[in-house]
């Protein structure tokens, strides 16, 4: 019996697959198929018919219907035997440097094509999709359709638009998959992240998404109410989401709080619970989802007491106010769409800052102190009156012995950064290349480090690249803050340079130093005066 086809385009001297985690794709691909004009409306890139294909290392553009199409001939008639498919590590809709634009009605067809595989666990796997005319991804009267570790509606480096309309993962006429559950999908710049049609089942894991309109649509129309009981059917038959009704968190975890509305009967259910987090919710107040934060497993019995009760721990400090969405799968692998957002509140134990004391009751010194004895993890809060900037003289400190995180942002009428300008690292900052490297492909790659992988890595590494540069004496008096341990921005302009000793360099100063410079903050700590202040600032990022 012969083997199953491979078209392996990383075979190519020159060609390398993607070795990032997450969030981008360093991958260098050399074997580019292109459509020519005379194909017509129909066109399909690659058209299988045979078991266990697989296709890796392609760059595909300008098929009219199809880049890849599992179980249809070249011209669109459905054909048998396209079980067991790999689709890994192309970039579909792009050219070999990541540019270009969606021409495909669907980038990946999988039809009548069971356990089909596009993308995978592994990151070498990780397909990058720009957003089709209709869909990236569809997958129709198959079974066990597995979608994850794609990069869809973007460009390799994660920050690029490509493609802005259409479906990031539509699963509809009986089909069944499961979606980003061993590694997550970036579904951005589209209508609708995943559509589940009536009929079909897909089991939606960890994604994260940036959709125009909904992160998850069941039956591909709008929001789906709750019903009593959990009785009407369509696709993923129509699953109730949670509601929630708290979401409070700690230092490093997050209480939530909610119930989920079950079919009647006596025995106990088991349901999924999956958080996301985001900067704030979108217009139609489910979603967007940017974010899992993670998941967790209730039993839910019938009755008034459909509720549960969940904490998070271990996760990466919440802003005050993100937006906290959550979706419900059963024990039969039905997802629900994502629940109405909830802001996050304060934990009641936060320390608060009412003053702009040195010391005393209501002091950031004092919350410190506090702080430094509690057992457990903090939050320092602010809410001193008047209308701000707030300078509070800084010199003095305590060290920070206890893990603790000092929100500036609590303070009434300051702001996060939400500039996307203001978040682009300069390898991300250009949808093309220079001539030079499109012309030499050979010695050149795309950028590895983690600048691309999304706002959190990119801010940290700019820090420590702002780090090991000198600064005027006068800025390295001024901005000796640590901003890991203070959620803040830009601040007045400092106060002119004294005479004071000169703090000790290090790279947790000096990044904190760099990292001051945001966008509206209203806390402002004075410069350090004292070797012992700057050490204990120092030791808090």
């Amino acid at each position: 019996m012969p083997s199953p086809l491979s078209i392996d385009g990383y075979t190519q001297a020159g060609t390398l697959p993607n070795t990032l985690s997450d969030g981008a794709s360093n991958a260098v691909i050399r074997i580019w198929l292109d459509a020519e004009p005379a194909l017509g409306s129909g066109g399909r890139g690659l058209a299988v018919c045979s078991a266990g294909v697989s296709i890796r290392g392609l760059a595909v553009t300008g098929f009219a219907q199809r880049a890849i199409a599992f179980g249809e001939t070249s011209t669109g008639s459905v054909c048998a035997g396209a079980t067991g498919g790999l689709v890994g590590g192309n970039f579909l809709g792009l050219d070999p440097l990541g540019r270009g634009a969606a021409a495909s009605f669907r980038q990946v067809n999988a039809n009548s094509a069971s356990s089909a595989q596009i993308g995978g666990a592994d990151p070498a796997e990780r397909n990058v999709i720009a957003a089709g005319a209709t869909a990236a991804i569809s997958a129709n009267n198959g079974s066990d359709v597995v979608v994850d570790g794609n990069l869809i509606g973007v460009d390799p480096t994660g920050s690029q638009v490509r493609g802005s309309s259409g479906i990031g993962i539509e699963v509809s006429t009986n089909a069944t998959g499961s979606l980003g559950l061993q590694r997550a999908n970036l579904i951005a710049n589209v209508v609708d992240g995943i559509v589940v049609r009536p009929g079909s089942r897909a089991e939606i894991g960890g994604n994260r998404f940036d959709a125009s309109d909904l992160p998850i649509d069941l039956n591909g129309d709008g929001v789906t109410a709750n019903d009593a009981n959990d009785g009407d059917t369509g696709g993923n038959n129509l699953q109730n989401f949670p509601v929630l009704t708290l979401a409070r968190r700690g230092f490093d975890s997050l209480l939530v709080e909610g119930s989920l509305d079950r079919p009647a009967g006596s025995t106990a259910l088991q349901y999924r619970i999956t958080l996301y987090a985001s900067a704030s919710c979108d217009a139609s107040g489910h979603g967007p989802g940017e974010r899992v934060l993670g998941s967790q497993q209730i039993s839910l019995a019938n009755g008034a007491s459909e509720t549960f009760s969940i904490t998070l721990n271990g996760i990466e400090p919440l802003f005050l106010g993100t937006a906290i969405t959550a979706v419900a799968t059963d024990s039969a692998f039905n997802s629900s769409e994502m629940s109405a957002c909830l802001a996050v509140s304060e934990s009641p134990t936060a320390l608060l800052v009412s003053n702009t004391a040195t010391s005393g009751a209501g002091s950031l010194r004092a919350a410190m102190e506090q702080a430094n004895t509690a057992s457990d993890a903090n939050i320092i809060a602010f809410n001193i009156p008047g209308s701000g900037p707030h300078l509070i003289p800084s010199g003095g400190l305590p060290q920070v012995l206890q893990p603790v995180m000092i929100d500036g942002y609590t303070q009434p009428g300051s702001s996060r950064n939400t500039s996307p300008a203001a978040r682009a690292t300069p390898s991300c900052a250009s949808s093309s290349m220079p001539a030079a490297k499109a012309t030499a492909p050979r010695r050149w790659r795309w950028p590895s480090a983690p600048s691309c992988a999304g706002l959190r890595s990119s801010r940290y590494r700019t820090a420590r690249a702002a780090a090991n540069r000198p600064a005027p004496a006068a800025a390295r008096a001024s901005r000796a803050v640590s901003s890991a341990s203070i959620r803040r921005g830009t601040s007045p302009a400092p106060p002119p340079a004294t005479a004071s000793p000169r703090a000790p360099r290090s790279r947790s100063a000096a990044r904190a130093r760099n990292n001051a410079m945001c966008s509206g903050a209203w806390i402002w700590l004075s410069a350090c005066s004292s070797t012992a202040s700057t050490t204990a600032w120092s030791r808090a990022i």
